[in-house]
Parts: structure tokens; C-alpha cells; sequence
């Protein structure tokens, strides 16, 4: 999905590689070209307004390296930014990631962004990993979305394939689900939670207080905010609109093998 996003940006840069005088007008030029790329990705407005505005500061405000034409010093520039933007040194090893145990995870996000699966895919994560290391975990998975059709039932399905256990509530309110289920984990000493949340197609702020009830009855150590890649504009609204009212540490990007140009994970990022 880079690839789009990848290609447009070199291509904007590459007229500046041969450049041995630049010129303010020039930069613009280059950086104007670079914000059309962006935009065709998809990445928000105010997200390109702002990266550009700190590239063009760093390339007025330094001289040119002796060892660089001036226009690869421009593309030298664009390309730290990136780099930083992205998480910085990509040589650097990122530790791995594993649950602190005992704890609760929610999984939340729109409806069709891939929550239901991203809950077995963890599952199971934490379970491969703790086997690796020569131990076993007891995970229970659980879900409070009675909006979408038979979405428990596709979450019972796929954690008898992982396999782990699954606690369906009799209530079919997500508050009152929410309690049956975390006092079922607790009641039998699971040491990991794995709750699936409702989505809606759009920000909808009965969901988003329903959310916010149920996070003070499960009191979740960990909170993942599942985006769909192919959300485009709309991702970094939707992003802002859990972090405001919810919060959340952990984010999963889905549909990352889709046609999307990248620009929903930047904006994401």
C-alpha cells in the first residue's frame, strides 16, 4: 500500500536532484509537488500543511552539506522527516511486544474495520508467544457487539480455531454483558481478557459512551484502536474522535494488502 505513496513523493523530489543552485522558489516548487502527493494519498490536509511547513523551515534554515549538491539536500531533508515521521531508525530493533499479565484488553473501532478477527489473531499471538517461551496461557475472548448479525458468534467460531476459551454473556446490553463477562474472568482466574467491542459505520457518540461506560466496569490495561487502511481522509478524524473520548495505547492499522495509497496510515501514525 506504500508503494503509491513511495513513487509519487521520488518523483516530486527527483526534479531537484540536478540542481546546483536552489532557489526559495524552486524549493516551493519541489515541496508544492510533494504536497500533491500527499493529497493524492489520501493523507488529511492539515497533516501535509504541517509536515511541509517543518520541512521547508529545516531546508531554509541550514546549510548545504560540502559533500551534497544542494538539491539532494532537499531530498536528504524530506527523506529525515520521513524517516522521523515514521518512528525514526528503522536499524534499530523494536522489542517485542507482549502482555503484561494478569490484564484486560479493548478492542475498538468502526463496524468493518476487522476488530473480531484482530481479537483471535491476538489470541493467538499471546498464545504462540507464551509457547515459545515454554508456557501456557489461559485467554478468554468475549465480545459486547449485539448490533452487528451473529458478530459473537463469529468470534466463538474463530476462538474454537484457535484455540481458546469463549464466554458468551445472557445479557444482550453491552453494559450488563460487560460486567457477566469480566466477572467471569476474574471468577475463574483467566490471566488474559480479549473483549471485542460494537463499531458503527460512523462516529457515533451513543457508542462512544457506551465505550467509556464499559471501560470503568473491565478496566482494561491495554487499548487497541483498530483502523481500516482504507479509510483514507476520514482516518485521522476518526483516529482524534477514541483517543478524545476514550483514549487508547495500542493501534492496528487492518487491510494493509488492499489497494489504499498509504495515506490513512500516515495520517494514522
Amino acid at each position: 500500500m506504500f508503494n503509491f505513496l513511495s513513487e509519487k513523493i521520488s518523483s516530486s523530489l527527483s526534479r531537484l536532484s540536478g540542481k546546483s543552485m536552489l532557489t526559495e522558489k524552486n524549493i516551493e516548487q519541489a515541496l508544492q509537488d510533494v504536497q500533491g502527493a500527499l493529497l493524492e494519498a489520501d493523507v488529511p490536509h492539515d497533516l501535509v500543511s504541517s509536515f511541509l511547513t517543518s520541512i521547508k523551515a529545516e531546508v531554509l534554515g541550514q546549510k548545504v552539506t560540502s559533500s551534497l549538491k544542494p538539491g539532494e539536500q532537499v531530498i536528504k531533508v524530506v527523506h529525515e522527516k520521513l524517516v522521523q515521521f515514521w518512528g525514526g531508525n528503522t536499524k534499530v530493533a523494536e522489542p517485542e511486544f507482549s502482555f503484561q499479565l494478569h490484564a484486560v484488553v479493548m478492542v475498538m473501532g468502526l463496524q468493518g474495520s476487522g476488530k473480531t478477527t484482530l481479537i483471535a489473531k491476538l489470541a493467538n499471538y499471546a498464545k504462540e508467544q507464551a509457547r515459545s517461551r515454554g508456557k501456557e496461557r489461559s485467554i478468554l475472548v468475549a465480545s459486547t457487539d449485539f448490533y452487528r448479525p451473529a458478530a459473537v458468534e463469529q468470534l466463538e467460531i474463530l476462538a474454537q480455531k484457535v484455540p481458546v476459551s469463549f464466554f458468551r454473556a445472557t445479557s444482550t446490553d453491552p453494559v450488563a454483558a460487560a460486567r457477566e463477562i469480566f466477572d467471569h474472568y476474574k471468577n475463574n482466574c483467566f490471566e488474559l481478557l480479549l473483549l471485542d467491542t460494537a463499531g458503527r459505520l460512523h462516529i457515533y457518540t451513543p457508542l462512544l459512551q457506551e465505550l467509556k461506560t464499559i471501560e470503568k466496569i473491565i478496566l482494561p490495561k491495554y487499548k487497541f484502536l483498530v483502523l481500516d487502511g482504507m479509510t483514507g481522509q476520514e482516518s485521522l478524524n476518526v483516529a482524534t474522535s477514541f483517543d478524545q473520548a476514550i483514549g487508547f495505547g495500542h493501534a492496528v492499522m487492518t487491510k494493509m494488502d488492499s489497494q489504499t495509497r498509504g495515506g490513512a496510515a500516515f495520517a494514522f501514525r
